[in-house]
């Protein structure tokens, strides 16, 4: 169950540092661009997404990097 850490200590809980987390299910996606409009720019946006999302070559997601390190 998660709860904050406060609850946890007023209920004399014992907190669990680094615990190790569960698999997350996978997430799918879709950007739809409407009929109209300012259209080839929404596509070309579209277009940018999904490169910065994807990995053109295997169609996978990209790795999410930490850049804080």
């Amino acid at each position: 169950m998660a709860i904050t850490r406060r609850r946890a200590n007023s209920a004399n809980m014992t907190v669990w540092e680094d615990t190790p987390l569960p698999k997350l299910p996978d997430l799918f996606s879709e950007i739809y661009v409407r009929e109209g409009g300012a259209r080839v720019i929404y596509e070309q946006l579209s277009d940018d997404i999904a490169a910065a999302v994807f990995d053109d070559e295997k169609r996978t997601p990209v790795k999410a990097t930490n850049s804080a390190a």
